[in-house]
């Protein structure tokens, strides 16, 4: 079995949904706790999405990436909560393919 260094699992992609950008990276099985699944999804939903660009507010201004606006979405925005989360989940999944695991 060939193990990759740790930057193949830190990778950021970059990911498309209405067009707004979201930077994800994995989540990694040692961020998981033993805590409620909605607590579980928050966290993972946190650590994952790293950045964004072209999500405005309703009259045209910047919604910046931090934590308060990340927890905005997540609470909010099931679409966007859902898309982040499948894209982590699926990018562990392509990469632990690759490599053979």
């Amino acid at each position: 079995m060939k193990i990759k260094d740790r930057k193949s699992f830190e990778q950021i992609k970059k990911v498309e949904l209405d067009g707004t950008t979201f930077s994800v990276r994995p989540f990694p099985f040692s961020q998981h706790r033993k805590i409620e699944v909605m607590s579980m999804l928050q966290e993972q939903f946190m650590y994952c999405l790293v950045d964004w660009a072209n999500l405005t507010l309703e009259d045209g201004v910047e919604f910046p990436c931090n934590e308060e606006n990340k927890l905005h979405l997540f609470d909010n925005y099931p679409e966007v909560r859902n898309f982040v989360i499948a894209q982590a989940v699926g990018s562990t999944v392509g990469l632990n393919e690759q490599l053979g695991n």
